[in-house]
């Protein structure tokens, strides 16, 4: 919750990436990207990547032991980081794909509440959502058979203590996906089952996680997420869900309970309250354009967030797009307060 009001503020966040990629035929590829980082506030409100709140470059860098960070700049109005953001290894040996070094991992169906993405979670308002940040690891995916998957993961949280690992297998049904995974992390081990479903236009999605702390010794709150998706059309889609955070809590105190939930300040989580439901929209009037929208309401505040962008392709590798983030209310997700943006995305 930094920045709870800092009144008129403007910012200015340019992210670039370089992308370096080394094939040998059909069996291994290496690859290596660099992520720039340049941010400017009219009031000091950065340190060390940027702004922790609603913007561009919020979401938290998974911890690393080798750091391929450099801040060329650190000022409380002015940030310039590089970043080694992909250094990665993959091996296609058959019916396993071998990926060693640093990569994004990413686990469940959820859209707006994440339930078992417990490696390189977004933050639900941050604007730079084309790539994960890396985590440094080594993972196994292995092809079973057509309609089983199972994906390994041995990962490095930037300490011997910390070391943590998982395992998730795929069924691919007639009728959908069905998963289960195990994952010790930090102080949790954790337990996640996911079903989707397809019925003609409609999609279903379910999701639940359970956490043991090994610290404290006991179970924590379970996090979960319903969903629903219907697809109107190629170019309409429309979705709504409901999400129970174990990370979260009841009471309105957020300040107090932040520091007493490990995964908050991990980034495994960014929402702090226990109860939400959220919908959102994306509709393509043209094949050149694209609109979305979408809404998320702390049930037990309450508060509420609502986001709309607005994209065209104005060349083959060029889009422009506009939108805004408006919070309501006086509690958790309206002291994101109002803002709007203007974003520019070229790829060479």
């Amino acid at each position: 919750l930094q920045g709870l009001d800092f009144g008129d503020l403007a910012l200015q966040s340019t992210i670039g990436r370089t992308e370096l990629k080394l094939s040998a035929g059909d069996w291994f590829t290496a690859e290596v990207h660099g992520r720039y980082a340049w941010t400017l506030a009219t009031k000091p409100v950065l340190s060390g990547a940027g702004m922790m709140g609603a913007g561009a470059g919020v979401s938290v860098v998974p911890r690393r032991s080798l750091n391929l960070s450099t801040s060329i700049i650190s000022e409380p109005k002015h940030t310039l980081e590089l970043d080694v953001d992909r250094l990665l290894l993959r091996f296609y040996l058959g019916d396993v794909d071998l990926s060693v070094g640093r990569q994004a991992v990413s686990w469940g169906y959820s859209n707006l509440f994440t339930v078992s993405d417990i490696w390189t979670a977004f933050s639900p308002f941050d604007l730079d959502t084309s790539q994960r940040r890396g985590l440094d690891a080594v993972r196994a995916v292995w092809s079973v058979t057509d309609t089983l998957e199972l994906d390994l993961i041995l990962a490095d949280r930037g300490s011997v203590d910390d070391l943590s690992g998982g395992a998730r297998a795929t069924l691919y049904l007639d009728f959908g996906e069905l998963y289960g995974a195990a994952a010790k992390t930090y102080e949790d081990v954790a337990l996640a089952f996911g079903i989707s479903a397809d019925i003609d236009t409609f999609k279903l999605r379910g999701e639940v996680m359970g956490r043991y702390d090994l610290d404290r010794g006991e179970v924590e709150v379970p996090r979960a997420t319903l969903g629903a998706d219907w697809f109107h059309s190629d170019a309409l889609m429309i979705g709504a869900e409901v999400h129970l955070n174990g990370f979260g809590t009841a009471d309105r105190d957020y300040l107090t309970h932040a520091p007493t939930e490990p995964a908050l300040a991990r980034g495994e989580g960014y929402l702090m309250g226990l109860l939400y439901a959220g919908t959102y929209l994306t509709w393509r009037p043209h094949p050149l354009m694209t609109l979305t929208t979408s809404a998320m309401v702390n049930l037990l505040d309450p508060s509420a967030v609502l986001t709309w962008s607005a994209a065209v392709e104005v060349l083959e590798s060029v889009d422009l797009g506009v939108g805004g983030t408006h919070g309501l209310g006086s509690l958790e997700l309206g002291l994101y307060g109002h803002q709007g943006y203007l974003q520019l995305s070229a790829f060479f």
